[in-house]
């Protein structure tokens, strides 16, 4: 009775999940025509309802896993470069501000200037690294990753055009740079900002949506688990289910503050959800190990 091949963030083989990915829930299967002809109509339509959500959740979890895999490397690369580009912009900026206090009333604005231009050259650098790391991310629909491209590429353009406006001399004063500064921020970076933080979100969805097909596979598995590990799957899964709803409505949520309140929450119910999950794989092993316990017994 090895039922559970994987739990938690684990991948089932590879046998099993492409035998799984064509199964639906057995919440969603389709009824037999005996049993039709005593449901009621709405009864009916909550079960094809519940059948099409699984197999919506079953197409986006579609290749997922092998998409993440095939990318982690590179992930673990970009946080880790990103992290430092970050402390080096930082370091800039604060040696900056050491040479701007230090300047004269002649030097202060070609001091404030050349600072500005470094950290936007960095900055932009940074959106560049970002772009690339958002085209192969693993998880977000296409949508969702278009969005954020979008905002990603109309900031790099607008650094770009204060770029060029410092080379050829647009700016002639500290406070018309300033102004420049604050554009960038209020109407580019806050957009950019949420559309990130969305992206984010949605990706925490398709891990969601990936852990309930996995759980459901073992549900309904060619061996079925004992009653008391199905309780408790099932349960995992309504726990699941429970956040996937919060994050699809997070993905609506145009509040940056209120978003990433939203999302850390979600991120601390799904570790209980996690636990109830491996609460059902640790039943399971109990009751297998008895069982086997048990036949040596006989032999």
């Amino acid at each position: 009775m090895k039922t559970f091949a994987a739990i938690g963030l684990q991948k089932t083989s590879s046998s099993s999940s492409s035998s799984s990915s064509s199964s639906l829930s057995s919440d969603s299967s389709v009824p037999s025509e005996t049993s039709s002809l005593s449901l009621s109509t709405g009864e009916l339509l909550e079960i094809q309802a519940t059948q099409l959500k699984w197999q919506e959740r079953r197409s986006r979890d579609q290749g997922f896993w092998a998409a993440m895999m095939n990318t982690r490397k590179e992930a673990a690369a970009f946080r880790e470069q990103q992290q430092l580009r970050r402390q080096k912009r930082t370091e800039k900026r604060r040696a900056c501000r050491d040479d701007v206090r230090k300047a004269n009333r002649d030097t202060v604005t070609t001091v404030t200037f050349t600072c500005f231009r470094a950290t936007l050259t960095m900055d932009l650098e940074m959106l560049r690294k970002e772009k690339q790391f958002v085209e192969t991310m693993a998880g977000p629909v296409e949508s969702t990753k278009k969005t954020a491209l979008f905002h990603i590429g109309n900031l790099m353009d607008a650094i770009s055009t204060v770029i060029q406006a410092m080379d050829v001399g647009v700016y002639d004063s500290k406070e018309g740079l300033e102004e420049a500064k604050r554009n960038l921020g209020i109407t580019y970076n806050v957009q950019r900002s949420l559309a990130m933080s969305h992206l984010r979100v949605d990706r925490a969805r398709t891990w969601v949506i990936h852990l309930m097909v996995r759980l459901d596979d073992i549900r309904v598995g060619n061996t079925p688990p004992p009653p008391l590990v199905t309780e408790k799957i099932e349960a995992a899964i309504a726990c699941l289910e429970e956040q996937e709803a919060v994050l699809k409505t997070l993905l609506q949520e145009e509040e940056q503050n209120e978003l990433i309140t939203g999302f850390r929450q979600v991120q601390s119910d799904v570790k209980f959800c996690n636990d109830l999950a491996l609460a059902a794989k640790t039943l399971n092993t109990e009751i297998e190990q008895a069982e086997a316990e048990n036949s040596d017994s006989y032999k």
